[in-house]
């Protein structure tokens, strides 16, 4: 069978061949090659090297799951595959190098040997989703490495890491460490780097701690790691499976730079832009002053570069401000908060020079400002610069309390007892201020007589009639945090929705309209994905569409106000491990109804504004005892090698409990052995001949996993029990 992309599948059995046109039905071309049956047919593992690349999804699972088996390709160390189990081969072909293994975390291992391979597979063998780069030939400008995606936040001590040397070597990882298992101790760090364009290499251990310390709070930070320096080979040609993650044409960073220095290195030499109105989310620290960290949300992200100086603050009256200190600037920039028009230049100072003091209109910080350094004591102006900062930082609860000492400028961190006495007051204000703007409306019916405005959520109130039931209640201007209806939350609504909404429920009485200030960070917001565990019973809702959505509930549903609107049901996971993603609306209520007696269901939830369906899938458990009940069972089996449910019987008393697919590994009936090995038709020749015998035990597993060897002795004995 020759398929799509040209690999040629020989020797197939015809268990193999059924499974092999289902998995590749979607192609649009296969030609079947047909001999006479007196032909010698070629060896099963004469198999065509013919496509150039191909990704391999993995799922969960080591090598021994998979009888992954690696040797070396011709004259390198890089791991070819030399074998695999049988329900792999047509994927993972023998005779092809792993040019790389890709995590979902962004994590990519590239061109390691067999052993070094199999260490990465099996340290991973919990996670979905792995990627293999298949190759029909080496490509010897790839180093042998590891990348590593690091969390935004953090340095080598967070990291978990003891590193040493030079170059610098990882020596030790704390088992609590996100990297135990991804990576082994011993392996050098040949590079670290943030975004697209900045990197370091030739670094020592302090010099790794000072590079990642200094970037801490850079999003897409990475390390690149090899068991061996080798210095004629360049990380740089490294491929990706996600360009837009791995780092293009590095910087050129000389090993005479410091890493301070080195940071300059691709920034531009100048940059000026307009400053909106209100807080800008940004911290400085420095002389001059220099942009150290920005909040997530500050709306300076798009336009300013972390790293580069304040020149000049021009106001809109034509006042400059120049030869700022840090002080300055933050009492410049909170000063003139209200106004439109501010022009902030920030300049690269490796390669530009502070602009000089010249002119009418040009004048220093302190003088613009009125400050005279005799009227405050040096404690105070820390204080202060220290407070306007925090301030103007605008960070939510969660980067407050992330927030460390040593990510502020070196002369707040002095400041200990007073910089933590200020987070914790203002986080304590923030939280008081958030509990003081929430206010719930109960909503009478009919018409309320108000419009509300905003493309995007939260709606806000925008009139309120004269004749409105609400006339009193003082929201205007508010925003919409939920609507609740029936027990049913609504929220993330829009000035639409909101609208609709409350227009289609007019006649519903009892429901309630929370309402907040619009600059608030305490709206509810719909998660992107929701693992909801589900009782034994009925649910009592009705389910619709594809994907399924929950139309209704029933009054007494157990589900009432716990699926929020916007959510779809992407999947349904089993308590026993078996969980099928994808599904039509009548397919999951089939599964319901098979398993309403089972505790500890899940429903997997999705954002139908930000996440799409999955592509229809089951995902079996790994080992799966069922107990049989006598009688009859209503389940068929086939396979000649393994033997594998091939259907569940509509009136099959193991309807929800047993799956199609998964092979048989032993059966146990009391007072006699246990059996393995098995072929189909001895499989169904036991269950019927045992079939008033109670308490029968069989063990199923999920195709990939390693079957136990055939067990002669108790075949014997039952065919010998069979002829007595």
């Amino acid at each position: 069978l020759k398929l799509e992309d040209g690999q040629e599948l020989i020797g197939l059995s015809m268990e193999e061949f059924q499974e092999a046109l289902g998995l590749h039905a979607s192609d649009s071309e296969r030609i079947l090659k047909l001999v006479s049956p007196d032909t010698k047919i070629s060896s099963r593992d004469d198999i065509s090297l013919s496509f150039s690349s191909r990704e391999v999804v993995l799922p969960s699972g080591s090598t021994k799951d998979f009888g992954l088996v690696f040797q070396k390709a011709s004259d390198s160390d890089i791991a070819m595959i030399d074998a695999a189990v049988d329900d792999l081969r047509s994927v993972l072909v023998p005779g092809y190098i792993i040019q790389s293994m890709k995590l979902p975390e962004g994590h990519e291992y590239f061109n390691l040997s067999g052993p070094a391979l199999t260490m990465a597979i099996d340290g991973t063998e919990t996670v979905e989703g792995r990627i293999l780069l298949l190759k029909n030939e080496i490509n010897e400008t790839v180093a042998p490495t590891i990348k590593i995606s690091l969390p935004d936040e953090g340095g080598v001590k967070e990291l978990g890491v003891v590193t040493g040397g030079n170059p610098a070597q990882i020596m030790e990882i704390n088992s609590s460490s996100f990297l135990y298992g991804l990576i082994p101790s011993g392996h050098f760090i040949i590079k670290v780097g943030w975004g697209e364009t900045t990197s370091f290499d030739h670094l020592d251990a302090d010099e790794v701690e000072e590079v990642l310390a200094d970037s801490s709070g850079f999003p897409h930070r990475y390390i690149v790691c090899a068991d061996e320096v080798a210095p004629s080979v360049t990380t740089s040609a490294m491929p990706s499976l996600a360009p837009s993650l791995a780092p293009s044409t590095a910087v050129s960073v000389t090993p005479s730079m410091t890493p301070s220095e080195a940071m300059s290195v691709g920034l531009p030499d100048t940059l000026e832009f307009e400053l909106p109105k209100g807080k800008l989310g940004v911290i400085f620290g420095g002389s001059p002053p220099t942009l150290l960290r920005m909040a997530r949300a500050s709306p300076l992200q798009d336009v300013a570069e972390i790293g580069m100086a304040v020149d000049t603050l021009t106001l809109a009256s034509g006042v400059v401000y120049g030869q700022l200190e840090t002080l300055e600037l933050v009492n410049a920039l909170k000063s003139s908060a209200d106004q439109e028009g501010r022009i902030l230049r920030m300049i690269n100072i490796e390669k530009a020079d502070l602009t000089t003091q010249g002119g009418s209109s040009s004048i220093s910080g302190c003088e613009a400002l009125g400050i005279n350094d005799n009227d405050k004591t040096n404690e105070e102006m820390e204080l202060e610069a220290m407070e306007l900062e925090l301030v103007e930082m605008e960070l939510t609860s969660q980067e407050l309390e992330e927030m460390k000492l040593e990510d502020l400028p070196e002369d707040i961190q002095e400041l200990q007892e007073i910089q933590e006495a200020a987070l914790g007051l203002q986080e304590i204000g923030r939280q008081q201020e958030e509990v003081d703007s929430a206010k719930d409306i109960l909503l009478p019916t009919g018409k309320l007589q108000i419009t509300f405005r905003g493309r995007n959520p939260p709606a806000v109130i925008q009139k309120i009639k004269e004749n409105s039931p609400l006339g009193r209640e003082n929201i205007k201007g508010m925003a919409v945090d939920t609507v609740t209806v029936n027990k049913v939350e609504h929220f993330e609504l829009n000035s639409v929705d909101v609208t609709k909404l409350l227009k289609s429920t007019a006649n519903v009485p009892g429901r309630v309209m929370k309402v907040r200030d619009p600059s608030s960070t305490a709206f509810k917001s719909l998660p992107d994905d929701l693992a909801l565990g589900i009782p034994a019973s009925s649910l009592g809702v009705s389910i619709v569409g594809s994907p399924p959505c929950v139309k209704a509930f029933k009054e007494d549903s157990p589900l009432v106000n716990k699926i929020p609107p916007h959510m779809f049901i992407d999947g349904l996971a089993l308590p026993n491990g078996y969980t099928r993603l994808g599904l039509k609306a009548d397919e999951l209520v089939e599964i319901l109804v098979a398993s309403q007696d089972q505790e500890g269901r899940t429903l997997l939830l999705l954002n139908s504004k930000t996440r799409q369906p999955s592509d229809a899938q089951e995902i079996f458990p790994e080992k799966l005892q069922v107990e049989f009940p006598s009688g009859k069972l209503g389940i068929s089996f086939k396979g000649r090698t393994k033997t594998r449910v091939s259907r569940i019987h509509d009136d099959s008393v193991l309807e929800g409990k047993v799956y199609v697919g998964m092979l048989v590994d032993t059966i146990n009936i009391p007072g006699s052995s246990m059996f393995s090995g098995l072929k189909a038709n001895e499989v169904s020749r036991i269950l019927k001949d045992t079939k008033r015998v109670k308490g029968r035990v069989v063990t199923f597993v999920r195709p990939g996993v390693e079957l136990r060897s055939r067990n002669e002795e108790a075949l014997s004995d039952y065919s010998e029990s069979r002829r007595n």
